[in-house]
């Protein structure tokens, strides 16, 4: 079987085995405390902890051979991660650039008015900055293996490796 039939099979056994738990599930606004936004710093650690709260509640009213399931499901996921990232280099490495735009913006929006800690929002930049760092590093090596001499250009750009001539 073909890399890419698994990868299919993949995504129709994700979407088979996601549809009806979703169709299932109600609106679980709950999850999120109906108080207006706090100003105060102590405030919004008090609604924090219990959307925290709520949020454990609903993972554990969740049925256990479901929590397996979703288990099973996110290591699946991380195998097809790992499969996308070995054989198409290019493009793994232009989603880890689009998850660093996400994270860069979520440091930089000022998420319902919410007061976010510095240290979260340096987090988040850092990440933002790392992911940003391996998805360059994957797509030059991904280059490298697939367009030869558009890695000598991105050498040269990047690395000031001269260009041999043609």
């Amino acid at each position: 079987m073909r890399w890419y039939a698994a990868v299919g099979i993949f995504l129709v056994v994700s979407v088979l085995l996601a549809v009806p738990y979703l169709s299932s599930l109600q609106d679980y606004s709950d999850l999120v405390p109906n108080t207006p936004v706090p100003i105060e710093p102590i405030e919004n650690l008090r609604r924090s902890l219990q959307i925290l709260t709520n949020l454990q509640k609903f993972i554990w009213s969740i049925p256990e051979w479901k929590r397996y399931l979703i288990v099973l499901w996110f290591l699946l996921f991380g195998a097809f991660s790992y499969l996308v990232r070995c054989r198409l280099r290019i493009i793994y490495g232009v989603i880890e650039i689009c998850a660093s735009v996400y994270f860069v913006n979520l440091a930089l929006s000022d998420v319902a008015g919410s007061a976010s800690s510095l240290a979260t929002d340096m987090l988040s930049l850092a990440g933002g900055i790392y992911v940003a760092v391996r998805a360059l590093d994957n797509i030059e090596n991904g280059l490298r293996a697939d367009f030869p001499r558009v890695h000598q250009r991105w050498r040269f750009f990047f690395f000031g490796d001269p260009i041999p001539p043609t």
